[in-house]
């Protein structure tokens, strides 16, 4: 998944691509969780 949101393939993921992905999947919000 990381891969696939490294859009300009620097081995991150920067603020704006996050962005990018996230506005296209209306369901991240509901489904998307970290642990810690």
């Amino acid at each position: 998944v990381l891969q696939e949101l490294d859009l300009d393939q620097t081995g991150s993921v920067a603020h704006q691509e996050f962005i990018h992905t996230v506005v296209r999947m209306p369901e991240f919000g509901h489904t998307f969780r970290i642990n810690v």
